[in-house]
């Protein structure tokens, strides 16, 4: 009797040990999927001046000219790529046909350093980076403290 209650805690800690491992591997399989679907939301932005303009630079890869929209509100720039795709796929042989349409949609939003002319931004898109460029508003005013 001694021998079978010895073999039960080896039982139990190998059973339990599948169970981990096959709840470890339905995660990792299964959550493959999802994950790009977190990626890529958001990508990078440069902000800097020179000695009277705000340049906002953006690496956008993958990206075509006519996918971008920028917006200006204030001292927010708004960045927003729209993708759409469309895959067709017609299997004769196996009498199968799908078709998917697929729209990704990214956007960053950035506050920019100083009050912009908005009359003089100008944008450029080249070898997958975005440039938007602003004049600054008139130079700063600065303020006396009464007494």
């Amino acid at each position: 009797m001694d021998d079978k209650k010895s073999q039960l805690p080896g039982f139990f800690e190998h059973t339990f040990m599948d169970l981990i491992r096959a709840v470890d591997s339905f995660f990792d399989h299964s959550l493959q999927g999802v994950e790009p679907l977190f990626q890529g939301g958001s990508f990078p932005v440069d902000i800097y001046e020179t000695n009277g303009e705000i340049v906002v630079e953006a690496v956008l890869t993958d990206v075509q000219e006519n996918q971008i929209r920028i917006d200006r509100s204030g001292r927010q720039l708004r960045i927003l790529i729209e993708q759409q795709q469309m895959r067709e796929v017609n299997d004769e042989v196996r009498d199968y046909y799908r078709r998917t349409h697929f729209l990704k949609s990214r956007e960053q939003t950035v506050e920019l350093p100083f009050e912009a002319d908005p009359n003089s931004s100008r944008a450029s898109f080249h070898n997958g980076v975005l440039k938007v460029v602003f004049h600054k508003r008139g130079p700063l005013e600065s303020i006396p403290i009464e007494e």
